[in-house]
This record gives structure tokens, C-alpha cells and sequence, in this order.
């Protein structure tokens, strides 16, 4: 009887962190979309949390009517497009031949690679910059795509 009742309240538990979890997950994207309709005025009301009794829809339409934010849009597309690409294809050929050839240091490189993707990408900001500036690359396309 004893372990019955242990094993409920760690489901209990379990129920409870998974809820929390959802919660702070999904939180920002419910205020996201709960601002998105209201008006400068309904956002900074004493309850900001409760939906607005009139939604707005001018916010969108001058967000996509701005010729900006589509060609900001654009270019994420485009980026995104020619990463993936390029990563596919770098990663498939270079995994063919990490798994198909037994050379030697084979571990070290390994071990190489789990080394870089520990580190912080924020560790890499300063050289870019460095290095796209030497280039003049700031500010272009392209050094976002060799940055990614």
C-alpha cells in the first residue's frame, strides 16, 4: 500500500513539472499573439493577461505592407534555403566518409567536434566581425550565410 502511494505522488510530480514546463513554454507565445490584437492603450492595462473585447487587425496589416519586413522575410528564405543546402550536403559527404574510412586520429576529430559544439556561439561574434570587416562583408547576405 505504501509503494502504491509513493509511485502516485511521483506521478503527481511528474504531472505537475510537465505542466510547469508547458506553461513556461507556451506562455511567451500566448502573450505574443494576445499583444498582436490590442492596441497600444489595451497593452499597458492594469490586467494585461485577459483578452481584449475588440481584437485589431491594423497592426498586421501595416506589418506586411511595409516593404521592409517583406524583404527582411525574403532574405531569411533565402539564407535558410542556401544553408540547409550547403550544410546537407557538406554533412552527408562528410559522415559517409567519417563512418566509411578508418583513418587514424579518428577519435581526436571526434572528440574535436563535440569540443566545438559545447562552446557558445557568442564565442565566435568577435572573430566574424574581425574577419567580415577585413573582407567588407559587414552588413551583406553572404556573411551570414558563411557565418551560419
Amino acid at each position: 500500500m505504501r509503494k502504491k502511494t509513493n509511485k502516485n505522488l511521483i506521478l503527481i510530480f511528474k504531472y505537475i513539472l510537465i505542466a510547469i514546463a508547458i506553461f513556461v513554454s507556451i506562455g511567451p507565445l500566448y502573450w505574443l499573439l494576445l499583444t498582436s490584437f490590442k492596441t497600444v492603450v489595451d497593452i499597458y492595462q492594469i490586467n494585461p493577461l485577459l483578452p481584449t473585447t475588440t481584437p485589431i487587425f491594423t497592426n498586421y496589416t501595416e506589418l506586411f505592407s511595409a516593404k521592409a519586413t517583406i524583404r527582411a522575410i525574403f532574405n531569411s528564405f533565402v539564407v535558410m534555403f542556401i544553408v540547409t543546402s550547403i550544410s546537407l550536403v557538406i554533412g552527408i559527404l562528410a559522415s559517409y566518409s567519417i563512418y566509411r574510412f578508418k583513418f587514424k586520429g579518428r577519435k581526436a576529430f571526434f572528440v574535436s567536434i563535440l569540443i566545438v559544439r559545447v562552446l557558445p556561439p557568442a564565442v565566435m561574434i568577435i572573430p566574424f566581425f574581425l574577419l567580415f570587416k577585413y573582407v567588407k562583408l559587414l552588413d551583406n547576405v553572404i556573411a551570414l550565410i558563411i557565418s551560419y
